[in-house]
């Protein structure tokens, strides 16, 4: 049976590269190396959290901030080192010369531009900072990627970039 171009026998699309055919990433792929990605900045950022929370209650009596106060700065204080950590973890991998996180390592899965170039590191942290905006109404920047031939979620059009299979 003849399959139209641009189409592999697993029925993926593929978009053609002077170095190889890229084979665009599935949603659920997508989503299990997000997950991979959440736990181990979760982890990572865990570790950094829980001195700062320690470090703002135990300071609360010698600033004379009630207690309920300083619970609420530590609170925002992690909330912001969460985004900060996120930011740098996805931004410098995703700029890397693999193209990948940790989870996208592992199943087997990168970020590159639309041509099929390595992604910048202004275009991973843009592609980082849309991903709010995908989130922002009630997941429909990513679920979106479901309804594209090129599997592109708002934050990959936002930022020009495409996830593909290694």
């Amino acid at each position: 049976m003849q399959l139209p171009p641009g189409v592999l026998s697993s029925g993926a699309e593929a978009v053609a590269s002077p170095e190889r055919e890229l084979v665009y990433a599935s949603f659920w792929r997508r989503v299990a190396a997000q997950a991979i990605d959440f736990c181990g900045g979760a982890a990572l950022s865990t570790v950094v959290a829980v001195p700062l929370i320690w470090l703002v209650e135990s300071l609360h009596d010698a600033f004379g901030v009630p207690e309920f106060k300083a619970r609420l700065i530590a609170g925002v204080l992690v909330f912001f080192e969460w985004l900060l950590v996120g930011l740098i973890l996805e931004a410098q991998a995703t700029a890397s010369r693999s193209g990948a996180t940790l989870g996208k390592r592992l199943l087997k899965v990168r970020v590159v531009c639309d041509d099929g170039s390595p992604v910048s590191a202004s275009q991973a942290v843009a592609r980082h900072s849309a991903k709010f905006l995908s989130a922002f109404a009630l997941m429909v920047g990513f679920v979106i990627c479901c309804f594209n031939r090129r599997h592109q979620c708002l934050h990959d059009l936002a930022a020009g970039t495409i996830v593909v299979r290694s």
